[in-house]
């Protein structure tokens, strides 16, 4: 029963279960006592080169060895190899191993570190993590036969003969530092056990790769830095050691590696539901980083702003590129990389002044991308950057570098009522710019006046928005094959490529057009009315992309705002036509002494559309075309802001009707429609006709029991700050608002009720919500 205390004296029973079925069993129970004065046979071996050969031990029968593992001893291997029939083996220290034996190592007293798989048993014991050397002292080896074609937990039939080696300690191989000529090792090993390597990594080096080459059978390896002996990958037969930080069954690429040593197993893996032998040879080589020119218009000197290669599934190549901050005179917008193949499947990816590495997305390494790779501001800055290029499958491939460029000028986006200078569009406009008219005013030659984009590739296109637009820019995408996307962002150019710091933050890009086939519109409209008087000027980029799994043909086209004037009362527009998914406009001036309610009619003759207010600037889309921005986002006053679905007449009232502003009543089509609108007024007006100045205004009035005083005051664009100081003989309410006039509730921006002599000194800068 093991070792530990003596069993009790007494009755023992045991009982015998039939697993056959109904068929009888024969069988035969022997009980061996062991008694105080019988002694376990336990045959000694060396530590270093012992063999012991046992040629007939009966099945479940045990045979017991011990070893003496000095002190200083690194690692310790073991093998047990089968002569005929299977047989496992148990290791524990300074005890006989036992039934309990299992997965606990022998240092436990668990039972035993138990062995157990079909064919030769193998076991390396490592230094526990920490430490650089074994436990010395004496190891007890149970060596247990499961007979011949044992089908677990049934013994199979006759003994097992076997051959139990202890090696000593297994050499690790010294391959040297990692330099001009590459490091090669060959080891052929039996399924589960292990080659042990070391080797060296000097300063200067871009990259190493560790491979293992003409590969038979099953083999993993595992890396680590340090001179201890890393874990095999399986944790079948060994013990201790310390954690690796890299594995593979093929190669293992360290960019930027730490100058230090470096530890390597290699394991004969488990595969298929075995451990089969294994042989395969180490390969260890520096890798370069290759210099590539920014641009073609760079090359010279025997320098090149192209590279071919060729990479095994999974391999990497690298190469450097310095980005200028102007090139030919002109700042750099971008950096695109293009890379076909022949054969496998390569992808790219980049990072500034590293190599690019998989240890997180936080370093400055982009994601890859396949194909083609767009690296804009802010992530793109002026440097040496690296790119790298992986290979899925035997891979064959081209990388291109170049400077991201227009597909032609930027368009300038009139001022409403200015001509347009596009050549070959017409003055009057609305259209500014369209990719099927040529910078010379020449239609494209085909039908369709279209253009073709190569799958998950981009086409730039600039426009120039001046300050004081209406506040809308329209675009249509007309899908002529295939699915185009579109990429709009202020400033700098789009792209999917990256996030703002590279693996991470924020999209590069500010609106987009993303639905699938078909013409798109897209009515891009300010996103905060409260701030935005007009679409931000500057430099808008436009980034048509092959979306979908397909090359794509396009036409692009841009609008000014259709913005119509429509009167404030008996202002109407009939049989308005539009098609699904664009918008129309009407721009409604509200007087300074607002109508109470404003009756906005609207009919339809086909179709379906909604209708949307907004004051200053017009409803429309803001980031994409199902995110809409009207008078409820920007919320200046106290609401209701909704929008108007199904037809009919809605009163808008002031408030929250803004006195002396522009309003823009926006109709979306939901599919293609016909319908009418019209305004008229009622209720007569609010009065606030009494004009404050801002700057040294008074007034002295007489106010009637529950009568009300109507005041105005017009802050100048310099005004910092409102000082309203009120001397008051009885209880006096006052309500101030900002914009509209007050609700004369305590929603308003400010109010006093009943307070004598109440005061107001409010700073109108650098204000966070008030009003």
């Amino acid at each position: 029963m093991g070792m530990g205390n003596p069993l009790q004296a007494g009755t023992y029973f045991v009982g015998v279960i039939s697993s056959t079925g109904v068929n009888p069993v024969n069988y035969t129970l022997v009980s061996r006592g062991i008694g105080t004065n019988f002694t376990i046979p336990v045959v000694n071996l060396p530590f270093a080169n012992g063999v012991v050969t046992n040629l007939n031990l009966n099945g479940r029968e045990a045979a017991y060895y011990s070893v003496v593992v000095p002190a200083n001893t690194p690692n310790w291997k073991l093998r047990l190899a089968n002569i005929s029939g299977e047989a496992l083996i148990a290791v524990e220290k300074d005890a006989l191993p036992n039934v309990g034996a299992g997965g606990y190592a022998p240092t436990y007293l668990y039972g035993g570190r138990k062995l157990q798989k079909a064919g030769n048993e193998q076991y390396l014991l490592l230094p526990a993590s920490g430490q650089s050397n074994l436990v010395a002292g004496t190891y007890y080896l149970l060596v247990a036969s499961e007979g011949i074609n044992p089908n677990s937990p049934y013994l199979g039939t006759n003994s097992s003969a076997f051959i139990l080696t202890s090696y000593g300690v297994s050499a690790v191989t010294n391959l040297g530092t990692v330099g001009v000529a590459d490091l090669l090792n060959t080891n052929t090993l039996q399924g589960g056990e292990n080659a042990l390597y070391r080797f060296a990594i000097p300063p200067g080096l871009p990259a190493v790769e560790v491979r293992l080459d003409n590969v038979t059978g099953s083999s993993y390896m595992t890396l680590g830095t340090g001179t201890n002996v890393v874990t095999p990958y399986n944790s079948y037969g060994y013990d201790g050691g310390v954690g690796y930080a890299w594995s593979s069954p093929t190669l293992i690429t360290l960019p930027n590696p730490t100058v230090t040593n470096y530890s390597l197993t290699v394991q004969a893996s488990y595969s298929g539901g075995a451990y089969p032998d294994a042989i395969s040879t180490v390969h260890i080589r520096q890798m370069p980083a290759t210099v590539l020119t920014f641009d073609a218009s760079l090359n010279g000197g025997g320098l090149s702003n192209m590279a071919n290669g060729v990479l095994l599934n999974g391999q990497s190549a690298f190469y450097q590129v310095v980005v200028p901050a102007l090139l030919n005179g002109q700042p750099v917008i971008g950096w695109k990389l293009d890379v076909a193949q022949t054969a496998g499947t390569p992808k790219i990816r980049v990072r500034p002044g590293l190599l690019p590495d998989d240890y997180n997305s936080y370093d400055g390494t982009s994601p890859f991308a396949t194909s083609e790779a767009i690296t804009v501001p802010p992530y793109l800055t002026p440097g040496t950057w690296y790119v790298e290029v992986r290979g899925t499958g035997l891979t064959t491939y081209t990388l291109t570098s170049s400077n991201l460029q227009l597909n032609r000028p930027a368009w300038a986006m009139p001022v409403q009522g200015n001509s347009v200078t596009t050549t070959g569009l017409p003055p009057s406009g609305p259209l500014f710019g369209d990719t099927g008219v040529d910078t010379n005013g020449v239609a494209l030659p085909t039908t369709d006046q279209g253009t073709d984009l190569a799958q998950g590739a981009f086409d730039y296109y600039a426009v120039t928005v001046p300050p004081g637009n209406i506040g809308v820019m329209r675009t249509r995408l007309d899908a002529i094959s295939g699915n185009p996307n579109m990429y709009i962002r202020v400033g700098a150019a789009s792209t999917l490529s990256h996030y703002q710091y590279g693996g991470y933050g924020a999209t590069l890009y500010d609106r987009s057009l993303s639905a699938s086939g078909g013409s798109e519109y897209g009515n891009w409209v300010p996103l905060n009315g409260r701030y935005e008087a007009y679409l931000t000027a500057g430099t808008w980029y436009l980034a048509v992309q092959a979306g979908g799994n397909s090359n794509v043909r396009y036409r692009l086209r841009l609008f000014t705002g259709i913005v119509n004037d429509l009167a404030l009362n008996g202002g109407s527009a009939i049989n308005q036509q539009m098609v699904a998914g664009d918008w129309l406009y009407y721009r409604v001036q509200i007087p300074t002494n607002a109508p109470v309610n404003w009756n906005v009619t609207f009919s339809q003759q086909l179709g379906d559309v909604v209708m949307y207010v907004r004051d200053r600037v017009p409803p429309g889309h803001a980031t994409t075309t199902t995110d809409y921005r009207d008078w409820s986002n920007d919320s200046k006053n106290h609401g209701p802001y909704p929008s108007f679905d199904p037809p009919g007449t809605y009163a808008l009232t002031t408030p929250p009707l803004r006195p002396g502003n522009a309003y823009f009543l926006g109709f979306r089509a939901i599919n293609d429609a016909t319908f009418s609108v019209s305004c008229n007024t009622n209720g007569g007006t609010i009065d606030y006709t009494n004009t404050v100045p801002f700057y040294t205004g008074l007034v002295n009035t007489t106010v009637p029991a529950h009568g009300q005083l109507k005041l105005r005051i017009d802050v100048p664009a310099d005004g910092k700050r409102l000082i309203l100081n009120f001397t008051n003989v009885s209880a006096f309410n006052m309500y101030l608002d900002q914009g509209s006039a007050p609700t004369l509730t305590t929603a308003d921006n400010w109010y006093s009720s009943g307070s004598a002599n109440p005061v107001l000194n409010q700073a109108l800068y650098n204000v966070n919500g008030w009003p």
